[in-house]
């Protein structure tokens, strides 16, 4: 086997010819994964770090507030519904002190009001469960953007629409 390094991606060619797409690891993006739910966290732990992602994960929002002071992560996923302190309490906390870490807002129960309060909050984007790979990828991705520049989205509360929540 021999390997060829391309940017992020190593492109492994065997003998019989065949090319296959690895990701490497040397992507220094850090993502926290905070849910009350082992196997969500799991699932997203294995799914980004398949992406070359460093994964950090929490099981509560205070947890997750001590990691982003001694982790500094790029990107927030956190669920809505946890025992304790709430999604939206969190995102409430973490913006007194990180007004700029951008955040993803995950949950198996969105109502317009939460979506409406997390909106206005600054979150990157509000997704429901169950979660489609791609789409998280995407949007962490773009999150992960907005890092690079240092800007956490505006709040757009006023383009959330009941035809907005009909397609959560």
């Amino acid at each position: 086997f021999r390997s060829l390094t391309v940017s992020r991606t190593r492109e492994v060619i065997s003998r019989s010819g065949y090319r296959r797409r690895n990701i490497t690891l040397e992507n220094n993006k850090r993502v926290l994964v905070i849910d009350d739910e082992a196997h969500i966290r799991r699932v997203l732990e294995l799914k980004f770090k398949n992406q070359g992602y460093q994964v950090i994960t929490a099981t509560n929002g205070e947890e997750g507030l001590d990691l982003i002071k001694s982790q500094q992560p790029d990107v927030v996923i956190t669920d809505i519904m946890m025992p304790g302190m709430s999604g939206l309490e969190f995102i409430a906390k973490v913006r007194e002190k990180n007004p700029d870490i951008n955040i993803v807002m995950i949950t198996g129960y969105p109502s317009q009001e939460s979506i409406k309060e997390a909106l206005g909050m600054r979150i990157v984007d509000f997704l429901p469960k169950p979660l489609s790979p791609a789409l998280l990828l995407e949007v962490t991705g773009r999150a992960m953007e907005l890092r690079q520049h240092g800007t956490a989205p505006a709040p757009d509360v006023e383009d959330y629409n009941e035809e907005v929540a009909a397609n959560l």
